[in-house]
């Protein structure tokens, strides 16, 4: 409960700020209240259903020794099973979440009247939703298995979710970043976690092009998941622990 309430409150409290921005505006850089309203009711959504957290757990069982007597000493691949992991603590995590959703979509259906919604768009978010999932879930694992070599990783999990704040679009649409801040985003793999899928969502990114956007995101999956299996092959060469 205490992290859903992590997740869930920033999304309010940057709802709450732009409603009052637009008091006075029907439109910011292409925006309308209705569509920064179901923004961060996305960002809502996305932060509880797809950020994953595989690096703290693999930190703490790289440094007490767990990663060799309880998963080395077993056959079945490590990085598979940190997946279904936090696979199912998502399921869980959803069921905590719909309630929320549900209650938003109730007493604020206003919000929604004038939106035009297209059901392939929908059906584009959440295909897109998946591999977010899976690109979130490779970007942390990267930083766990940095464990091998560093005592302390907590640094360079502040440093990611800085980034995915900043370029992923999780504080704001990155339209408001400066014009080469949001030049310099497009080549990073943070846009992908937040801003792109709430782009398809509301229908701001054509279909036409969706299939390229998925090429993209596609390319940083693979690039991911051929790095962490290289730093899992080179981490457990050089892997010692002691005590019983």
């Amino acid at each position: 409960m205490i992290w859903l309430v992590w997740d869930v409150m920033p999304p309010i409290i940057m709802l709450l700020f732009w409603r009052a921005a637009f008091t006075y505006k029907t439109e910011i850089a292409g925006y309308t209240v209705t569509s920064m309203f179901v923004y961060y009711l996305l960002v809502m959504f996305i932060r509880s259903i797809v950020f994953t957290h595989p690096d703290e757990t693999l930190q703490r069982e790289i440094a007490t020794g767990k990663i060799a007597s309880f998963y080395l000493t077993r056959p079945a691949n490590v990085l598979i099973l940190k997946f279904f992991f936090e696979l199912a603590y998502k399921v869980l995590r959803l069921a905590f979440l719909l309630p929320v959703v549900i209650f938003f979509l109730l007493f604020y259906p206003a919000s929604l009247g004038n939106l035009n919604l297209l059901p392939i768009n929908i059906l584009y978010f959440f295909f897109f939703i998946a591999f977010t999932f899976v690109l979130s879930f490779l970007l942390k694992l990267i930083i766990g298995l940095s464990a091998f070599w560093f005592n302390e990783i907590g640094w360079l999990a502040d440093l990611a979710d800085f980034f995915v704040l900043l370029f992923g679009g999780t504080l704001f649409p990155l339209e408001f970043l400066p014009k080469s801040l949001y030049t310099f985003s497009l080549f990073l793999p943070f846009r992908f976690e937040v801003f792109v899928p709430t782009q398809i969502f509301l229908g701001r990114i054509k279909s036409i092009d969706i299939f390229g956007t998925f090429m993209v995101q596609l390319g940083w999956i693979v690039l991911f998941l051929f790095l962490a299996y290289w730093l899992w092959k080179r981490g457990i060469k050089i892997y010692s622990t002691y005590g019983g």
